[in-house]
């Protein structure tokens, strides 16, 4: 089965893009971290692609765009994390 739930997805305005991120469960304590980009109008410029597994989105707070990149802070093992994906 390759169905998997998901957890924590966030838009972000890029310029002229829209930035799609997510987290899907692995199991019960794992996830993997997803994008994908599309244009203003809907056409996808860059297919759902992974950031790794056990690095979260933060279900709490939304990333951020700035000067080309999304940021994000995450919980890992004990410390916080900045994350960032150029795009």
């Amino acid at each position: 089965n390759t169905e998997r739930d998901v957890i924590a997805p966030h838009a972000v305005v890029a310029d002229d893009r829209i930035v799609i991120l997510w987290n899907e469960r692995i199991d019960y304590f794992r996830t993997e971290a997803f994008y994908m980009v599309v244009s203003e109008q809907g056409k996808v410029l860059t297919t759902a692609t992974s950031l790794g597994k056990n690095l979260p989105l933060n279900s709490e707070e939304a990333p951020i765009y700035h000067d080309g990149k999304v940021y994000w802070a995450c919980s890992y093992r004990g410390s916080i994390h900045v994350m960032d994906l150029e795009v």
